[in-house]
Parts: structure tokens; C-alpha cells; sequence
């Protein structure tokens, strides 16, 4: 997904609105053109180059234009050892004198055979890369409908609302909104879009998130937008569309670490549970509500909703639709983040008393097994032998593995897989293939024993 700079976003303003300056065909017919011409050069030499078509009423488009065509092609190194002669001229530290810097520059070329400058020394940076070739075969229409694409994902970027309209794949929007972490509201059929950071404070990730947005409502059609800038409204719809050209995105991933993290635990664990990701849509007078997973194992399913760190206003209105959702759901909580934010008349009249709700609540890592132990209850569905090691993530295991040690009392031992994960530590010493040595059971005293390993 190409997002052209902040800096490099043109449009017009009358008022409070905001339209942008699309690219055409004839716009880009020239400049594609040089670029082709400059096989050879360096992307400095050719920004160099290209700074000749510039004006002050134009820099803008032909930069973002650059900045589009230097993505889609392909660049190589003009030194592929600039790394080793940085290094070498380095070695010498800081040189103040022209005689002893001059010195150091005949020693560099007699050492690596070639004069030294600085295409050589910096060979392998960007600026000093060669411009081999387009990646395909974009014509002019092409390069305008990635530039107008780039143009119109790089102004959500830095937008701080979106009003969205749309009678086609609703519940797509709002599962691919969650997913990226983003905040909504839904208010007479228009969904309002929020990022889950301060508007004040917007961040990177933030406006990566509301562009990915952006381009998905594109690619299917059927919308009309309402982008909120700080220097006033864009308003798009289909008739806005300009020969849009969208490049494959790469393989969408968990927005959510908990959500990943419970994802896999079941499927490691249940493997013959079906999970189903952003099930079904629950509309009600509180608004949308859609959970993260579905359960189904024969007869017996349920909800999980997954809430980590929101605000206390979001969380609000998460209660008043979990009050209002009429199926069985296991909400798993950040404990600090989440239910202590809540009113607690809300909470007591809302969620805890419901008995289709269930509560599992968490500080620093998913309670893995009073999960397993409700899920198994819940779903009727036994845990077998080789599922049982998937309830301690690897990265914990092999954490533990280096803190414990054969000899060790078993006091010790004990603590510091607890302070690791909330699991029986037995069962842990199990996995680490230690065994324990008593020599007490009342008081219980004793250490634990690496076993050999058998050939």
C-alpha cells in the first residue's frame, strides 16, 4: 500500500472544504518518460534531474510522483562493499587535517582497488542506489491511478475522523475496523470512525490504520466518505473515483496480541473446536456489537470478547451492548484497563450479574489455564496428552529453562515460575523435563532434578 508524505499532499481549500489535485494521464506522461531515461543513475541524480521540471506551483506533484515510481522500481547497490570501506576509513576516527584525510583516502584505494568517492562509500544507502527498472509494465494511466490511490490514503493519514456511508458489506467494514484497532460509533446508518489514540496525539500507526480503512471501503465500491482534516472536510463517493490502481496488500495479521494469543491457544489446545474470527453483527439500541470469536464444538458454542487496553468512554459503551447481548459470552478483561474503569453500578447491574457472562480477568498475560478450564466445561471437549504443553507459551518455557537450574530448592524453583505464569508448577518441571526431590512432605522440603536424557 503506497501513502504519499504529509508534506507531499497537494489539494484545494474554498472554505471549509477540501478537494484534491488528482493526477491525469498527460500529467505523468513526461515524467515517466525521464524516468525511464535514467537507467544507470543514482536516486540522487535522478532527484537532481527531475528538480528541473520543478515550480512553486508544482514541486509538490512531481516529488509525490518521484516518491511513487522510486517505490515501484527496482534499485541496486552501486558499491556492494561500502559498508567495509565506512568501516575501514572509520577505523581512523575523527581527521581534522587535509594532509592526513587525504592519506587515509590513498591507503582506502590502495586497499580496495578503485578510487574512493562517495557513490563508493555510501553505495548501499537509497540516495546512492542505481535505478535499474519498473517492477511491471505501468503505463501513464497506471502511474496516475497509484498516485491519485497514494494521494487520497497519505490526507486519511492525517485525518481525525471519517464519516462513512454504505449499503454494501457493512459487517466487513466494521470487522476490518476492528481489526485495526480503530474505534466506532454507528449513528443513523453512518458509521464514525475514531483512531483509539487522542486526536491531539496522533501517531503513525494511527493514520496507517485509518489509510488501510480508507483503501479497503475504495476497493469495493458503493460509499460516500467524509474525512475530517484540521483544515476542513473532504467528501468522497464513487463518482470520485480517478482510475485507482491498488497494489496486493500483505497478509493481514492479529491487530490485537491478546486476541492472537487466545486465537492460538485454542486451536493448539481444542484442535477440534471450529473458531470463527468477527462471527456476527448483534445490532441493538446501544449500537453495534460484534465479538471476536465464535466457538462451536457439535452442539455447544459461545462468544469471547477480548478486551484490552481502551479508553474508559469506550468501555462504557462496550458494557451498555454486552448488556444488551443475549448469548453466552466469555469476556476476557485487562484487569486495570478495563473493568476498574467502568462505573460499578454499571458494572454490577450489567455485566457481573448476568449469567450468560462470564468474567475472566488478566494483568500481564492471558490466564491460560482457567481459559482452558472454562472452555473445556463450556464446549464439553477434553484436552489430550499432546495439547497439554500448548498451555505454556514457548518464549515462557524457554525463559524458565534459564533461571532454573538442577539443585535448586524447590521453594525457589516455585516462585519464579510463578512469577512467570500462573500454571501448576509441577506441571511446568514436567515440560522442562525436571523432577522433584523431597525430603520433606510436612514442611515441604525438597529440590528439584534434571533428568537425563535417554538415547
Amino acid at each position: 500500500m503506497l501513502i504519499l508524505p504529509k508534506e507531499l499532499l497537494t489539494f484545494k481549500k474554498v472554505g471549509r472544504r477540501v478537494s484534491l489535485n488528482f493526477a491525469t494521464e498527460d500529467d505523468v506522461n513526461e515524467i515517466l518518460q525521464l524516468w525511464h531515461e535514467s537507467k544507470g543513475l543514482t536516486l540522487r541524480e535522478m532527484r537532481k534531474k527531475f528538480s528541473e521540471l520543478e515550480d512553486f506551483a508544482n514541486y509538490k506533484f512531481v516529488r509525490g510522483l518521484l516518491y511513487i515510481l522510486s517505490k515501484i522500481s527496482d534499485f541496486e547497490s552501486s558499491e556492494e562493499n561500502a559498508y567495509k570501506i565506512r568501516e575501514f576509513l572509520f577505523s581512523f576516527g575523527p581527521v581534522l587535517e587535509e594532509d592526513r584525510r587525504n592519506k587515509i583516502l590513498l591507503e582506502a584505494e590502495r586497499v580496495f582497488g578503485f578510487r574512493i568517492s562517495d557513490d563508493k562509500m555510501w553505495g548501499d544507502l537509497d540516495s546512492f542506489k542505481v535505478f535499474r527498472s519498473l517492477k511491471m509494465d505501468f503505463t501513464p494511466l497506471k502511474i496516475a491511478g497509484l498516485y491519485n490511490l497514494a494521494l487520497i490514503l497519505g490526507t486519511s493519514s492525517v485525518s481525525n475522523k471519517i464519516r462513512i456511508k454504505t449499503s454494501k458489506n457493512i459487517r466487513n467494514i466494521l470487522y476490518y475496523t476492528r481489526k485495526l484497532g480503530l474505534m466506532y460509533e454507528v449513528d443513523r446508518g453512518e458509521i464514525i470512525v475514531f483512531g483509539p489514540e487522542s486526536i491531539i496525539r496522533n501517531s503513525q500507526r494511527y493514520g496507517l490504520a485509518f489509510a488501510r480503512l480508507i483503501s479497503k471501503i475504495l476497493k469495493q465500491g458503493d460509499f460516500e466518505i467524509s474525512i475530517e482534516l484540521p483544515q476542513g472536510i473532504l467528501n468522497l463517493s464513487d463518482s470520485d473515483i480517478h482510475n485507482f490502481i491498488f497494489l496486493e496488500d500483505e497478509e493481514e495479521k492479529f491487530d490485537s496480541s491478546y486476541e492472537e494469543s487466545f486465537f492460538r491457544l485454542v486451536r493448539e489446545v481444542f484442535p477440534s473446536v471450529k473458531i470463527l474470527r468477527e462471527p456476527e453483527v448483534d445490532i441493538s439500541d446501544a449500537g453495534i456489537f460484534i465479538p471476536d470469536f465464535k466457538l462451536i464444538s457439535g452442539q455447544n458454542h459461545i462468544f469471547v470478547e477480548v478486551i484490552g487496553f481502551w479508553t474508559p468512554e469506550y468501555l462504557l459503551r462496550k458494557a451498555e451492548k454486552l448488556k444488551r447481548f443475549k448469548k453466552k459470552i466469555l469476556l476476557i478483561a485487562s484487569e486495570e484497563f478495563a473493568l476498574s474503569q467502568l462505573n460499578p453500578k454499571e458494572q454490577n447491574s450489567g455485566i457481573s450479574n448476568n449469567p450468560d457472562i462470564r468474567i475472566i480477568t488478566f494483568k500481564r498475560e492471558l490466564p491460560y489455564l482457567e481459559i482452558i478450564k472454562f472452555l473445556k466445561s463450556n464446549l464439553a471437549v477434553e484436552v489430550g496428552r499432546a495439547q497439554k504443553k500448548a498451555l505454556i507459551p514457548e518464549y515462557i518455557l524457554e525463559s524458565l529453562s534459564a533461571k532454573l537450574h538442577d539443585g535448586m530448592d524447590i521453594r525457589s524453583a516455585k516462585d519464579i515460575i510463578a512469577s512467570e505464569i500462573d500454571i501448576d508448577f509441577k506441571e511446568v518441571l514436567k515440560h522442562l523435563n525436571y523432577s522433584i526431590e523431597w525430603t520433606s512432605l510436612v514442611p515441604p522440603v525438597g529440590r528439584i532434578r534434571k533428568k537425563q536424557d535417554k538415547f
